[in-house]
């Protein structure tokens, strides 16, 4: 069996968009046991080129099948919507089975373009170009690592603090009582 990659994708304001991405309703015969929640992708490819300024990262490209999520990621491409992807790369390993031996993570992406593919007698396919604010490349297996903020400015939007919750805010009440009993003792009640 071949190298299987799957893609989780989060929009900013559209949430889980590759939510039910691989499930029979979404991709037909071709719905991914385990992996109902992310989307199947066939090819993937990115460039970097090395420049006197640095190095000037060109985005990168994935082919998917026409899913589920092709109206979400055209509704992204218009209202210009942050996106959150990860790509997780799966092989068979000695003992024949399948296991995440290399991962991905692109943050602040947008998408720059999309390309459909309708073909007689060929699977319909998506490209999908995205260029991204951050991106994070770990080897899991071999435990080799690479990342890249291009925008340090937008670290905080990027990487956003966990919410410290506060603790809820009680009101005590304290009530003082004092008793004459008649007999010259007296006693304090306090509560």
């Amino acid at each position: 069996m071949s190298n299987v990659i799957y893609l989780t994708l989060t929009g900013e304001r559209q949430g889980e968009i590759s939510a039910g991405c691989g499930t029979e309703k979404s991709i037909g015969n071709r719905f991914q046991y385990r992996h109902e929640n992310e989307i199947l992708v066939y090819q993937l490819s990115s460039s970097s080129v090395s420049t006197a300024g640095g190095v000037y990262h060109q985005g990168l490209r994935f082919i998917k099948p026409t899913d589920k999520s092709s109206p979400l990621l055209t509704t992204a491409i218009n209202e210009n919507e942050k996106l959150r992807l990860s790509f997780d790369y799966y092989r068979t390993n000695r003992f024949g089975r399948q296991e995440k031996y290399y991962h991905i993570e692109l943050r602040g992406a947008s998408i720059q373009g999309i390309s459909s593919s309708h073909k007689k007698d060929s699977l319909d396919t998506e490209s999908i170009t995205v260029s991204y604010e951050y991106i994070r490349s770990k080897h899991l297996i071999a435990n080799t690592e690479f990342s890249n903020l291009l925008l340090p400015d937008a670290y905080n939007q990027l990487f956003p603090a966990d919410e410290i919750k506060q603790p809820e805010k009680r009101n005590i009440t304290l009530t003082l009582g004092v008793f004459f009993d008649g007999t010259g003792n007296n006693a304090v009640n306090t509560q």
